[in-house]
């Protein structure tokens, strides 16, 4: 999840690089910087887990039920049902 935190737009990563470089002179960029990465690594961490929720509970499981057939029909065609 830390790897997927750190895969953002070259734009925030580099927003972020720029208040670490200049955390040493100043407190509030060292505590922006801190904020920011944290969040970063909260999304990251969040982000799977509400696409997981969206795709269970979109159109009453419709999405899941289409994903359990595909499997189900691959099973069958190699002979495991």
């Amino acid at each position: 999840m830390l790897t997927l935190g750190l895969q953002y737009p070259a734009g925030v990563r580099n927003f972020v690089a720029g208040l670490l470089e200049r955390g040493e002179q100043s407190g509030q960029a060292a505590l922006l910087s801190g904020i920011c990465i944290c969040a970063m690594i909260t999304i990251a961490l969040w982000c799977p887990i509400w696409i997981f929720a969206f795709v269970v509970t979109h159109d009453h499981g419709a999405i899941v039920n289409a994903v359990l057939w595909g499997f189900e029909a691959f099973a069958w065609a190699i002979g495991g049902i």
